[in-house]
Parts: C-alpha cells; sequence; structure tokens
C-alpha cells in the first residue's frame, strides 16, 4: 500500500488546520485538497505555511502541461468536466463522502505522472485542461459588459447632443429643457429599474435548460420558459409605461407649483408632455435589451443606438429650424424628436432580433397567453430594482442641492466633475448587468462556485478601469477639464474642479464598486437586499455625512464629496458582504419549489 503524502512541517507549532478550497474547515487530524470538479483526496496532510505554495505550483504545472498529458486528461474529462458519456461528474458535498460509501467506491482515480507531483512534501491534483484559469476566465465577463457599457455610454451621448442643441435657442431653452430632461430621466430610470429582472430570469432559465442538456443547447422546456418571460415583461412594460407616461404629464402640469418662473415653465411643459409618449417603446426597447442580454446577444443594440445618435441631432435641427417640410417647433421638437428616436430605435432593434436566427424563435408577443406567475416574478424582482435605482438618483440630487449652497463657482466645478465620472460609471454598468446576466446562468446552472469567480473578476475589472481613468486625472487634471472648462473661465472654478478630481477617483472606485456588487446579488436573484443595504448606506450614511463634513467641520463642497465617497463606500461593503454570505447558502431543490 503506497505510503500517503506528509506534510514537512507536521508536527510544528505551525501546523494548523485550513480551508480547503471549498471553504470548509477540516476536522483535526485528517487534512484534503480538491479539485476544480468537486474530487477530494483524504489523507493529504497540509499547513498554512505551504498551502498557498502548493496551489501556486499547482497552477504552474497545468500551464506546462505537454501536449501528451494534456491529451490524455482531455480524453478524461472534455472542457467542461463531464465524462465521455456526456454524463456529469457530481460534487461530493464532504469530507466523509468523499471517503466512504457506493459513490467514492465507484469513482476511478485519475493516475499523475511524476511531473504533476508537488514539492515540499505536499500534493494536489491540478486543475484540468478545460477548466477556464488566468486572463481567459474573464472574457465572458469583458464580452459581455463592453456593448453593455458602450449602449450606455450612446445614451449619454444622446443627451448631451440634446443639451448641446438646447444652446442654439437660448439660455432660457436650456433651463426648461435641462429641467424637463431632468424629470423625465428620473421617471425613465425608475421605469427601466421594472423590467431589468427580465434579463436574469431568462438567463436563470437558459442556465438550467443547459445543465439538463449537458451542453450549450437549450431544450423545449427552456424556450417556453423564456417565451413567457418575453411575453410577460411586454406586458409588465406596457403597464408601467402607461403609468409613467401620465405621471410624467402631470409633472409638466404641475410645474408652476414647484416655484418655477413663468418662462420656464412654459417652454418645459410641452416639451415634458411630448416626451412622455416615449416611454413606451422606450420600456418596450429595454425589455428586447434584456432579452438579447440574458441571451448574451446584446451586440446589435449597439450599433442601432450609434445610428439613432445621428438620427437625433437630424430631427433635432428639423425640428428646431422647421426643416423638412416640419413645423419649427424649437424647444419642444427637441423632445418630440426624443420621442420619435424611441420609436426608431425599437423599430429597428426589433427588425435585427426576427432576423438572429438565435433569438427570433424565442421571441413572443402574445402577451395575452402569458402565466401570471411569470408576471410577478418580474414585478417582485423590478420593484426593488427600480427603488435602488431611485435611491441612487436621490442621493445624487440631495449632493447637488448642498453643492448649491456654497456658491456658484463651486457648484460649477461639482457638476463638470459629476459629469467626468458620470461617463465613467457607464462601464461599471456594464459590468454590473453583465456579471449579473453571467452569475443567474451560473445559478441556473448550479455551479454557485462559478457564480463566485465571476464576481471576483468583474470587481477586478473595474478596479483596473477605475485605476487607469485616475492616472489620467492625476496626469492632466487641466487636459481632461479642458472639454468642459475653457481658459476664459473663472479660475476659481478650474482651480475647484482640478481639486475635486481627487474626490472623483475615490468617489468612481466606490460608486462603481457599489453598482458591480448590487448586479451580482441581482443575480443570485436577491433584490430586497440591495434594496435595504442601499437605503442604509445612502441615508443613514451617506446623506448626514455629507451633511457634516460640509457644515460641522467646515469643508464645505469638499466634504460634500467626501460624504458621498463615504456613502457609497460602506454600501459596497456591506453588499459585497450580503453577495459572500448568499453563496454560502444552498438553495432548495427545484422540485420542492
Amino acid at each position: 500500500m503506497a505510503r500517503r503524502p506528509r506534510c514537512r512541517h507536521r508536527g510544528r507549532a505551525e501546523h494548523e488546520p485550513v480551508r480547503t478550497v471549498e471553504g470548509q474547515r477540516i476536522p483535526s487530524g485528517t487534512h484534503t485538497v480538491a479539485s476544480e470538479f468537486g474530487h477530494r483526496l483524504a489523507g493529504d496532510r497540509i499547513c498554512r505555511r505551504c498551502e498557498l505554495p502548493r496551489i501556486r505550483r499547482a497552477h504552474l504545472a497545468q500551464d506546462h502541461l505537454s501536449a501528451t498529458a494534456a491529451a490524455r486528461r482531455s480524453a478524461h474529462l472534455s472542457e467542461y468536466g463531464r465524462l465521455p458519456d456526456g454524463q456529469e461528474r457530481k460534487r461530493i458535498p464532504s469530507v466523509a463522502a468523499a471517503t466512504q460509501g457506493p459513490a467514492a467506491r465507484a469513482r476511478r482515480p485519475i493516475r499523475l505522472d511524476a511531473r504533476h507531483q508537488l514539492t515540499e512534501g505536499c500534493r494536489m491534483m491540478p486543475r484540468f485542461v478545460g477548466d477556464k484559469i488566468h486572463p481567459r476566465g474573464y472574457r465572458p465577463v469583458i464580452a459581455l459588459a463592453l456593448p453593455i457599457a458602450g449602449i450606455q455610454l450612446a445614451q449619454v451621448a444622446l443627451t448631451t447632443v440634446d443639451l448641446a442643441m438646447m444652446g442654439l435657442i437660448g439660455v432660457v431653452a436650456v433651463a426648461a429643457g435641462g429641467l424637463a430632461i431632468l424629470l423625465y430621466n428620473q421617471v425613465r430610470t425608475m421605469c427601466v429599474g421594472m423590467v431589468t429582472g427580465v434579463g436574469n430570469l431568462i438567463a436563470g432559465a437558459v442556465g438550467s435548460g443547459e445543465k439538463r442538456t449537458g451542453g450549450t443547447e437549450i431544450d423545449d422546456r427552456t424556450r417556453a420558459q423564456v417565451r413567457d418571460l418575453v411575453r410577460s415583461g411586454f406586458l409588465v412594460a406596457t403597464v408601467v409605461g402607461l403609468v409613467a407616461a401620465m405621471a410624467l404629464t402631470g409633472f409638466g402640469l404641475l410645474l408652476p407649483w414647484f416655484g418655477q418662473r413663468r418662462e420656464i415653465v412654459e417652454q418645459a411643459r410641452p416639451m415634458m408632455i411630448v416626451l412622455a409618449p416615449g416611454l413606451l417603446p422606450m420600456l418596450w426597447l429595454n425589455v428586447l435589451r434584456q432579452f438579447a442580454i440574458g441571451m448574451r446577444r446584446p451586440g446589435s443594440l449597439l450599433k442601432v443606438t450609434i445610428v439613432s445618435i445621428a438620427v437625433n441631432a437630424v430631427l433635432n435641427a428639423a425640428f428646431i429650424y422647421g426643416w423638412l417640410g416640419l413645423p419649427a417647433l424649437g424647444l419642444t421638437g427637441i423632445g418630440l424628436s426624443t420621442t420619435c428616436v424611441q420609436v426608431f430605435t425599437l423599430a429597428v432593434f426589433y427588425s435585427r432580433i426576427r432576423r438572429d436566427p438565435h433569438l427570433a424563435g424565442l421571441l413572443a408577443l402574445d402577451c395575452w397567453n402569458l402565466d401570471r406567475g411569470s408576471a410577478r416574478r418580474i414585478v417582485r424582482m423590478g420593484i426593488p430594482i427600480s427603488l435602488t435605482y431611485g435611491n441612487e438618483a436621490a442621493i445624487t440630487s440631495v449632493a447637488t442641492l448642498l453643492m448649491g449652497a456654497f456658491g456658484p463657482a463651486m457648484l460649477a466645478a461639482s457638476n463638470v466633475v459629476n459629469q467626468l465620472t458620470y461617463i465613467a460609471y457607464q462601464l461599471n454598468i456594464g459590468l454590473s448587468q453583465g456579471s449579473s446576466i453571467l452569475i443567474s446562468r451560473s445559478v441556473g446552472a448550479g455551479d454557485r462556485a462559478e457564480a463566485g469567480r465571476i464576481g471576483r473578476r468583474a470587481l477586478t475589472v473595474g478596479a483596473a478601469a477605475m485605476t487607469v481613468l485616475a492616472l489620467a486625472y492625476l496626469a492632466g487634471p487641466h487636459l481632461v477639464l479642458a472639454p468642459f472648462l475653457h481658459g476664459g473661465d473663472d479660475a476659481e472654478v478650474v482651480a475647484t474642479a482640478a481639486t475635486l478630481l481627487w474626490f472623483a477617483i475615490a468617489h468612481q472606485y466606490c460608486k462603481g464598486a457599489q453598482n458591480i456588487c448590487v448586479g451580482m446579488l441581482r443575480g443570485l436573484g436577491n433584490t430586497t437586499a440591495g434594496l435595504r443595504i442601499t437605503v442604509i448606506g445612502y441615508w443613514l450614511i451617506g446623506i448626514p455625512a455629507m451633511a457634516g463634513a460640509a457644515y460641522l467641520l467646515h469643508w464645505r463642497g469638499y466634504g460634500v464629496w467626501l460624504g458621498l465617497c463615504l456613502g457609497f463606500g460602506s454600501t459596497a461593503v456591506l453588499l459585497l458582504k450580503q453577495f459572500r454570505a448568499e453563496l454560502r447558502i444552498e438553495p432548495e431543490p427545484a422540485d420542492s419549489r
């Protein structure tokens, strides 16, 4: 009988029980090792001192496998860790189950040659060829996040074009149009939150289907689930859009009650009225968007959105000046142009999906055949998401109001820096939604360990991107501010904005991390925890910190930004702790629900 390998530190003071790769405490006297697919080898003694070198050496052994060894190992396990007959190798839930019982006796060990045995008296089964490690593991996250981030940036460009063309009309038009767009975006953001969960539910259904089929194909049961989620999403979007359109119209009629000047009300009210009908096609477009993202095919929407920017600019000019036989509507024409662009984008993207062979068969519009349970699931997920988005918009509005109390120079500098961070924030939104979809897919497939790895990769990519932007802020602050502040502007505004860039660096780390963590929790199906934690982080920590640092410590606008960082940072920490706790909770079997 072969001698069991032993740790060379056995018997010394540093020999202590350690956690396995699975994260479980091993009983005293029996240390085990684990591979990525759940195999456990009992009897290997390891300690804290040599655990990390052992794991690193295992990864090095994987990287230096010869072609012969790789072929021999791939004969046992395919890229997805399955046996040749297509059946999945199941995880062993405990040490006892790994060493006892018929499952352990039936499992045949995989022999390793001498090059795979590690020194220092420790041994670990190296990762299989199919296991995605190092940069390749980040590709799915980046590939899904970048198109979503591009779509978000294109939406920012649409708003920027509208604001720029308002300046061609006059100062009052900029003030009135800015007010109308502010209220429109607040309503639009909360409406989008109501249908955001559609993508996660579709991804979870697809993951479960892939688990049943043992490949990347989905079965008829999954196809029926996806169709029902799509038609339920359209019904929810229709109801929410109609209610939101009436609410936005009501806000326009109530503007005089908010103390706005008469000339501003006269221009803002008709713009809000023509913007209201555009909420309905906008929400239908977002259902199609979540459908495409849930199926991991969002690229075509990015192309459509980029084209819509040019269409929006042409229609803006046509409605402002009365070109192409259209009436000259001024500021109201910009609102009407935005509504027309929403209809145009919806029509083009719908036609693209109908031509996509992977998506066309799953797109269902017969809302009268929906399952009420699916609609309830969308609403249950959507309400917390919508309120979370509203919370985030609210704390930003409170910060703007506080900044205005310290003079126009401080407010102008804050608005410029906030616009910079808002542009950078779109990348984090892409990572949040992308990681959320991938996590939902992994959870649906029953691989919660992969869900944890996806979360770590999303946070890593987000931190790396924010680091690049931070270096740009530090290397050339005046160059970064040049598109917004020119040489003729007040020197005080430029100097204040350059100082606020230091706070912007911390702000984009904290806000980006908390947004990614919200998406990670949404991927696990928990949206209420995200709402609860954002309420704590924003209203109980962030806003009091802003007021205290600004007024009690007399740090003025800089204290407001410091409070924002504290609010977003504490929210990110609490969300990450909640995500890790959720990963450790095993879900109920599907048959029991």
